[in-house]
C-alpha cells in the first residue's frame, strides 16, 4: 500500500483511495491510480476532478508521491530497529447533522376547570295596590214617543194633452247587415274587417267617450275591408252597415232626406255640418259626386266629386266649398298588388 511509503506528519490527512461524491479539503491525501494527491482546493469528488484523470484535476489536486514503474527487486536488507510510534493524526471533521425526527404528537386536552356557581336573584319590589273602582251613575228613563201627524190629502192628476197624429212611415230599404268594430288599442290608422260582402258600407266612428268621431279619411279597400285614418291615436268603435233604407218624414217634424246609401270616402268637413243633409249621385254603380246642404236653410255647403281608375279604384276626390269655390284635392296612388300606397294633398 501507498500510506506505508510515507510518515503521516500532522499537516495532511490521508483519506485513502479516491472516492466519487467525498468532499475533500485542503490537504487531504489521497490515493489514486498507484500515485497518491494533496487536495489543494476545497470540493467534492466528481469524474471531472478524479485527480490523475479528469479534465480539470490538476484545480483541486497536486500530485504528492508518483510511485513510477516497478524496478528489479533488489536484495533483502537486514532488519532495521523499529521506529518509534508516531503521533495521532488530528480529529477528523465533524460528520453533517442527522435529519430531524418526526413530530411527536400532540397531548390531550386538559379538562375544562367547574363553571363557578351564578349570584343570586335580587328579590323583587312589591307591587302597589290598586285604586278602587267608582260607582257607576244610574241611566235617565227615556222619554215617550210623539204621535204621527195626519197624511195630507192627494192633489188630483191633471188632463192629458191630445196625441198628436203620425207621419207617414218611410219606405223599407233593402235587408242590411251590420258591424261593430272595436279597437282596444290607441291608432291613428284603424284597419277593420267587416266582411260585409260590400265595398260601399256606411261607416259611423264614436269615441271612446262616447261621442262621435270624424275620421281624416276612409278608404274602401274591397267588400270586406276599409281603413280609417285619424290625425292623432284614438282608441273607440267603428258601426259598419249597409242596405238601410231612408226614414219618412215625421209628422209635424222637420225636413231630412239624408241619405245613408253606399258612401265610397266620407268627406272631412266640419263636424258643425257632419248631421246636415246630403244627396249621393252614382255612375256605373260608383258614387261620382255628393252635395252636403245646411240642415236648417237648405243652402249647397260642399261638393264632392270623385273618379276611379280601371279597376274601379279611387283617383282624385276634389271638395268645393261653394261659399268662396275654395277646393281641396286629393290624389290616390296604389301598388303593382294593387293597395294604396300614397295620398296626395293639394
Amino acid at each position: 500500500m501507498l500510506r506505508d511509503t510515507f510518515t503521516q506528519s500532522s499537516s495532511f490527512t490521508f483519506k485513502g483511495p479516491w472516492q466519487d461524491g467525498t468532499c475533500y479539503v485542503v490537504n487531504d491525501l489521497v490515493e489514486n491510480g498507484g500515485s497518491a494527491y494533496i487536495a489543494i482546493k476545497e470540493h467534492c469528488a466528481t469524474p471531472s476532478n478524479e485527480p490523475g484523470v479528469g479534465g480539470n484535476w490538476t484545480i483541486y489536486w497536486s500530485l504528492f508521491i508518483d510511485t513510477g514503474g516497478s524496478g528489479s527487486s533488489g536484495s533483502s536488507g537486514t532488519s532495521g530497529s523499529s521506529g518509534t510510534s508516531g503521533s495521532s493524526g488530528s480529529s477528523g471533521t465533524s460528520g453533517s447533522s442527522g435529519t430531524s425526527g418526526a413530530t411527536g404528537s400532540s397531548g390531550s386536552s386538559g379538562t375544562s376547570g367547574s363553571s363557578g356557581t351564578s349570584g343570586a336573584t335580587g328579590s323583587s319590589g312589591s307591587s302597589g295596590s290598586s285604586g278602587t273602582s267608582g260607582s257607576s251613575g244610574s241611566s235617565g228613563s227615556s222619554g215617550t214617543s210623539g204621535s204621527s201627524g195626519s197624511s195630507g190629502t192627494s192633489g188630483s192628476s191633471g188632463t192629458s194633452g191630445a196625441t198628436g197624429s203620425s207621419g207617414s212611415s218611410g219606405t223599407s230599404g233593402h235587408s242590411g247587415n251590420a258591424y261593430t268594430h272595436v279597437q282596444s288599442v290607441a291608432s291613428n290608422i284603424w284597419n277593420v274587417h267587416h266582411n260585409l260582402g260590400q265595398r260601399f258600407v256606411n261607416v259611423e266612428v264614436i269615441g271612446d267617450d262616447y261621442k262621435t268621431l270624424v275620421p281624416l279619411d276612409i278608404y274602401f279597400i274591397d267588400s270586406s275591408n276599409l281603413q280609417i285614418s285619424f290625425s292623432a291615436d284614438r282608441t273607440g268603435w267603428a258601426s259598419i252597415t249597409y242596405g238601410i233604407g231612408t226614414s219618412g218624414t215625421s209628422g209635424g217634424g222637420a225636413y231630412d232626406s239624408t241619405s245613408r246609401s253606399n258612401l265610397e270616402l266620407h268627406m272631412a268637413y266640419d263636424s258643425t255640418y257632419k248631421y246636415n243633409k246630403k244627396e249621393f249621385t252614382y255612375s256605373a254603380g260608383l258614387l261620382s259626386q255628393v252635395k252636403v246642404y245646411d240642415n236648417i236653410s237648405d243652402t249647397l255647403l260642399f261638393t264632392k266629386d270623385l273618379t276611379y281608375n280601371g279597376s274601379s279604384q279611387l283617383v282624385t276626390l276634389v271638395i268645393t266649398r261653394e261659399s268662396d269655390s275654395e277646393t281641396l284635392t286629393k290624389t290616390f296612388s296604389y301598388d303593382g298588388s294593387g293597395n294604396l300606397s300614397t295620398i296626395v294633398e293639394t
